[in-house]
């Protein structure tokens, strides 16, 4: 029965070549058809084989299990039945458009009944294995481990064997300030979305996604247990060799990839749509280049900070420099930005880098990914003595040249645009990234300090009273790179703009 279904819509879409256009409601109907059916063990078993040899790779998923005439369908069925149509469809350049309506109609045919509510380790553990994520004769443990700002983080392991998974669920507000504060749960789609995208356009420098759900705003993806923070390993002074050269090549090659310099510009709107992320960019509109600037509630910082705040608040030429930024933040669709690429958002170990947590992944400005990482290692050298700050500066200057020479050779292998055969063309453009991502490094300079979210880096040193010179010496820091981000042309002249800039 289902191998018959399955032929008929692999012919169907095979019948889909120059000569015809099926409409996207025959496909929704296709997929309808899905819904009646009650496999057997055997289907199940064809089923699975067949997703398990013809889809690997394949990272999205039609949701969880769909529920029809009274039957629960396992997530190995229906993944089955997506992962060997996108088989069929792979050689034909139709493949997308097939799959998202396909899927369409498995969602409307496969109505599920599951409605949106927080999960807790009983109920994500249960999810787990509903979906046939882990084997049926698992030994599932879970424990909540999330210590961010936005969502309920879950690592569910099978005991037997070792094998572990991440669940993260996205709650209608922000975790670390409560319900006062309403959040869309639309970010899980954009980021388990922008992960897979990331995926394929920088491989092996983000986790995997093993699933992905909507509705109960779920995304399951690889387990990065054995990695750690990056903000925390550079506190500990770990040795990271790859660290920059792998987060420049993740940043040129995703962001490159997402531009008008290698999209279509009808392919490159499509992309700006489908990530809108009104809820989270209004975040970073205000807590990174608005609030640190005024005299605002959100603002948190110790009492001894408050004249060197009041300072700030008064220079009407860093609100000005700092304006323009926003500006940039808000009209410069440039490229799918991870959105919030500090070091608190990668896995890091002697060998491997990982990205994570794309959640404010939206089209903006191509130097504000580079700024935020820059600003973080930034922050990181002033935590630290003089005579350690000297990794930190290299750090961000391999992180530079890797992310301009990615970037170039991309340019010159992939550019759809006419005028980048101009001379000078490619070079107006790295110098205008780099001078926005200083811009925007000091803003995060800023907002670490005396904004609403602080950085262990900062928070961490002792005694108090260091920490507060610390803490001074950024906010001018700060100031600096944001209104003379014009005199910095390239990464070698930081070192002694920082140390001219803070005071010790």
């Amino acid at each position: 029965m289902i191998d018959s279904l399955l032929l008929k819509l692999v012919t169907f879409a095979s019948s889909d070549c120059e000569q015809t256009k099926h409409s996207k409601n025959s496909y929704r109907e296709l997929g309808e058809g899905i819904g009646p059916l009650t496999p057997t063990a055997t289907d199940r078993k064809t089923i699975v084989k067949w997703g398990a040899a013809t889809g690997a790779g394949v990272q999205d998923s039609i949701g969880h299990g769909a529920k029809s005439a009274g039957k629960q369908y396992s997530f190995r069925e229906i993944r089955g039945v997506e992962m060997t149509l996108q088989a069929s469809f792979s050689k034909r350049k139709r493949l997308f458009h097939v799959h998202f309506y396909l899927q369409e109609g498995f969602n409307m045919a496969l109505a599920s009944s599951s409605l949106y509510e927080p999960l807790n380790e009983s109920s994500a553990a249960a999810l787990a294995a509903r979906l046939g994520l882990f084997e049926t004769n698992s030994v599932l443990q879970c424990e909540e481990i999330g210590d961010g700002n936005l969502n309920l983080v879950f690592r569910i392991t099978d005991s037997k064997s070792g094998h572990s998974l991440i669940l993260k669920q996205a709650l209608p507000y922000a975790k670390v300030i409560g319900e006062s504060w309403p959040l869309t749960l639309d970010r899980a789609r954009i980021e388990s979305s922008a992960l897979v995208k990331q995926a394929e356009l920088a491989p092996g420098l983000v986790p995997e996604v093993c699933y992905s759900d909507q509705t109960l705003a779920v995304t399951v993806m690889e387990d990065l247990s054995h990695l750690q923070i990056a903000r925390k390993a550079l506190i500990e002074k770990k040795n990271l060799p790859h660290l920059a050269g792998q987060i420049g090549s993740f940043m040129a090659r995703t962001l490159f990839y997402t531009s008008d310099f290698a999209l279509k510009p009808h392919a490159k709107k499509q992309l700006v749509l489908q990530y809108m992320n009104p809820d989270l960019c209004k975040i970073t509109e205000d807590l990174v280049f608005t609030d640190p600037f005024f005299d605002h509630d959100s603002n948190d910082f110790e009492p001894e900070l408050r004249p060197a705040a009041e300072a700030l608040w008064a220079d009407s030429e860093v609100k000005l420099h700092a304006a323009k930024l926003k500006k940039k933040f808000l009209t410069e669709a440039d490229a799918l930005l991870h959105g919030d690429l500090h070091t608190g958002s990668i896995f890091v170990s002697e060998e491997e880098t990982k990205v994570i947590d794309p959640e404010f992944a939206f089209f903006g400005p191509i130097g504000f990914d580079p700024g935020q990482f820059i600003g973080n290692l930034l922050l990181n050298a002033l935590s630290r003595e003089e005579e350690d700050q000297d990794v930190i500066f290299e750090a961000i200057e391999k992180t530079w040249y890797t992310f301009s020479a990615t970037f170039a050779a991309s340019w010159k292998q992939d550019s759809r645009e006419r005028f980048s055969e101009v001379d000078g063309y490619l070079d107006h453009t790295l110098g205008q990234i780099f001078e926005d991502a200083i811009g925007f490094a000091g803003c995060e300079v800023i907002r670490r300090t005396i904004g609403l979210a602080h950085v262990e880096d900062l928070d961490g040193i002792e005694p108090y009273e260091k920490r507060i010179q610390v803490k001074t010496s950024a906010l001018e820091l700060g100031r600096k790179l944001i209104k003379q981000r014009h005199n910095l042309t390239e990464p070698g002249q930081l070192k002694r703009f920082f140390r001219h800039a803070i005071l010790r």
